[in-house]
């Protein structure tokens, strides 16, 4: 699990961290294809908490990346809500 833990390193400077955001597409997809999917979930969840953090917003570098991950986020919530057993949003 330490493919996680490149975002969580204290004292980052913005430059850093986005130089390590542009690794995630590359681990994320890797982990899905190993069908790991509650690690690339938690991966997905982390770097969009800190991509949308008030300081890498104005990084203009990253907006596709920031793209990139709100698409993977509403495609994945969609896979995984499609699931057999998984409840739907809607469902009561």
């Amino acid at each position: 699990m330490a493919t996680l833990h490149f975002l969580e390193q204290p004292e980052t400077h913005s430059f850093d961290l986005s130089e390590r955001l542009r690794l995630v597409p590359d681990v994320l997809e890797s982990l899905i294809s190993e069908k790991r999917l509650l690690q690339a979930a938690v991966l997905l969840v982390r770097s969009l908490k800190t991509i949308n953090n008030q300081d890498m917003l104005d990084i203009g570098a990253v907006a596709d990346l920031r793209a990139y991950l709100i698409g993977q986020e509403s495609v994945r919530a969609t896979f995984f809500f499609s699931l057999p057993g998984v409840p739907s949003i809607t469902d009561n």
